[in-house]
């Protein structure tokens, strides 16, 4: 037969447990940040190359995976830019790896929710190392249009160079 103690401690283990889920709860349906998103890379002056920029948080960190549809051969340099697509910023502010054969994957020192939290960030690609000043895709870094509405990721485009 359960002693009084052993009641009082089993409700408090009990009370302990609700406590922790229901904080857990509130901590997702607050928003401790978005998880990922997602960006259409848009094709730009006619390159014919488009794709996605995926977006992962990792903490402090972020993971960005670019895939690119008809991209060229050999290495196309990649970064995140401060500014937008319409009016870039020539200065990376956080290189990226090389995309080559369509596909590339870069962890930044930047955490997911900074780079989402003002639009003012935007994913570019290049033709090549010596085509530099040639943009063949862009897109703006946003916060997802629904996520208040708990829907997937973002997304964002670009007009510009």
């Amino acid at each position: 037969m359960p002693t009084l103690i052993t009641k009082t401690l089993a409700r408090r283990l009990l009370l302990g447990v609700a406590v922790a889920v229901a904080a857990l709860g509130l901590a997702a349906a607050c928003g401790g940040g978005e998880d990922s998103a997602s960006v259409q890379l848009s094709e730009q002056g006619r390159s014919g190359q488009s794709g996605t920029a995926t977006f992962a948080a990792q903490g402090d960190t972020t993971t960005v995976t670019i895939e690119l549809s008809n991209a060229a051969a050999g290495l196309q340099p990649s970064h995140i830019h401060e500014g937008t697509c319409e009016n870039p910023n020539p200065q990376p502010a956080f290189p990226l790896d090389n995309v080559e054969g369509g596909k590339a994957e870069t962890t930044v020192d930047v955490p997911l929710e900074e780079l989402l939290s003002d639009g003012n960030y935007y994913v570019n690609v290049h033709e090549s190392v010596a085509e530099i000043e040639t943009v063949v895709a862009c897109g703006q870094i946003q916060e997802p249009a629904d996520a208040d509405e708990g829907g997937g990721g973002g997304y964002g485009g670009g007009g510009g160079y």
